[in-house]
């Protein structure tokens, strides 16, 4: 439930932050710049507490070479997220802001290849474990 948090700041603020370089200076153009900055750091706090978590469900890791390797795959893409939205936010920080323009989109793209690959951990190899409630 965690990982809702930092992909709907992060959807939003790549969508600001591919407007901010097409907006005229002055308070507008500030306001979607803060915005845009502002969901990446949210994303970044929300994002590595997910990571926290997901780290912690890896305990109960089966012997299973292709559960692990859809892990693996699913960990590089979101830890290259991450870096990426970091980026970003830096970028945004310094103003440059064509550039975290490029790297938002860039960033989401990996978040979105991400979601797939923990799609398939969870739909196709059933990680984590579902319990039933009656």
């Amino acid at each position: 439930m965690l990982v809702h948090f930092p992909v709907a700041a992060w959807t939003v603020a790549s969508g600001l932050a591919l407007l901010a370089p097409w907006q005229s200076p002055g308070d507008r153009a500030a306001l979607v710049v803060a915005l845009a900055r502002g969901g990446n750091a949210f994303g970044l706090v929300t994002g590595t507490v997910a990571m926290l978590a997901g780290l912690m469900e890896l305990t109960g890791l089966p012997e299973d070479r292709r559960l692990r390797a859809a892990l693996a795959r699913h960990l590089i893409l979101v830890v290259c997220a991450w870096f990426g939205f970091g980026l970003t936010w830096a970028l945004q920080v310094k103003h440059m802001l064509s550039a975290a323009a490029a790297t938002g989109l860039i960033a989401f793209g990996l978040l979105v290849l991400a979601g797939h690959a923990g799609a398939r951990v969870v739909y196709h190899h059933g990680f984590p474990g579902r319990t039933e409630t009656r």
